[in-house]
């Protein structure tokens, strides 16, 4: 049942840590001085932030749950994966509308232009946004709810589920890993590949924010199916 868990886990972690807030935070800390410290610290912020607050709701909900029957939880789980399933969809709907009208802009996508705002952050405050990305910004608490209610409906051991809270958690930050790593590159390939990156973000976040919530929504919308079926 662990690796059935983490199948269902895994893509909304990814979904989470490619989510364009989140991509454009690592991309501007990056492009600042001190960039790949800064990085670093924001991506170990990223994975504390979703394993404490998905542990902390994974143990909240067997503490209240053990009691009660498996289904309960089950049908508690796929209420949960349904609602914010049709919400991912609903605004990944309102994106494709709102492109289709060329207003693709950060700001009608709530994503406001940030790339100044990094200039003198320092390695602590990119982990503090790093804490706070994964547990309240670009919607996170939805996919952090979610992957707690798919956990707390699996017949896991505790150990179990602490394994599955590890392994979302450092999903989580597999996307400011991965530009850390292009940034290693040799001969500064990698420095001009996340340049190049950060620029197309910025013109085409609101399309990067529709593929995501839309893939989101079909991820939580297939597991709802199966677990109230």
């Amino acid at each position: 049942m662990l690796g059935e868990t983490l199948a269902d886990l895994i893509p909304l972690a990814l979904g989470l840590a490619f989510f364009p807030i989140i991509l454009l935070t690592a991309l501007f800390l990056l492009a600042s001085e001190q960039g790949r410290r800064k990085d670093a610290a924001f991506m170990l912020g990223l994975v504390t932030g979703a394993f404490a607050f998905v542990g902390l709701l994974v143990a909240a909900g067997e503490a209240i749950g053990h009691p009660l029957p498996s289904h309960y939880r089950t049908i508690f789980a796929g209420g949960v994966t349904l609602i914010f399933g049709l919400y991912f969809l609903s605004i990944a709907a309102k994106g494709i509308r709102t492109l289709h009208k060329g207003q693709a802009t950060f700001r009608s996508f709530g994503l406001p232009g940030i790339r100044d705002k990094f200039d003198h952050t320092t390695p602590a405050e990119a982990f503090g946004k790093g804490l706070k990305a994964a547990v309240w910004n670009a919607r996170a608490p939805l996919v952090n709810v979610s992957a707690a209610a798919i956990i707390i409906a699996s017949p896991l051991r505790f150990g179990q589920a602490a394994v599955a809270t590890a392994v979302f958690a450092v999903m989580v930050g597999v996307g400011s890993a991965v530009l850390l790593g292009l940034v290693a590159l040799p001969g500064g390939r990698g420095e001009r590949t996340v340049d190049r990156y950060s620029d197309w973000m910025e013109a085409h976040g609101g399309a990067f924010l529709v593929v995501a919530c839309g893939f989101m929504g079909l991820v939580l919308l297939s597991k709802s199916i199966r677990l109230l079926l």
